[in-house]
């Protein structure tokens, strides 16, 4: 299944400051919720200034190495399962670790 993308009306508002509220308060950053409803809001009327997104997203998945047993504790008591796949990767240019 594909991810849906709409672009952010006006009923979506609440929603997206909340979003940010949580972001600002995990990074510890102080959220000033009326300057950023300011903002968004003007986004959302002139399309000039800029876009915002709507992704329905149906899954998260995590990447972590395979002997971070912390990690995958932590990981499954929030929620998260264990599939029997492996993640497989090919560098691209020279970000080779």
């Amino acid at each position: 299944m594909e991810p849906t993308f709409r672009l952010a009306e006006h009923p979506d508002v609440d929603r997206l400051i909340d979003f940010m509220r949580q972001l600002y308060a995990h990074d510890g950053t102080p959220f000033d919720e009326p300057g950023a409803r300011r903002a968004l809001e003007g986004i959302l009327r002139d399309r000039s200034l800029g876009r915002v997104w709507m992704i329905g997203v149906r899954a998260l998945h995590l990447e972590m190495e395979r002997g971070n047993v912390a990690a995958q504790a932590l990981y499954r008591r929030h929620g998260f399962a264990d599939h029997d796949r492996y993640l497989m990767t090919r560098w691209i240019g020279e970000i080779e670790p």
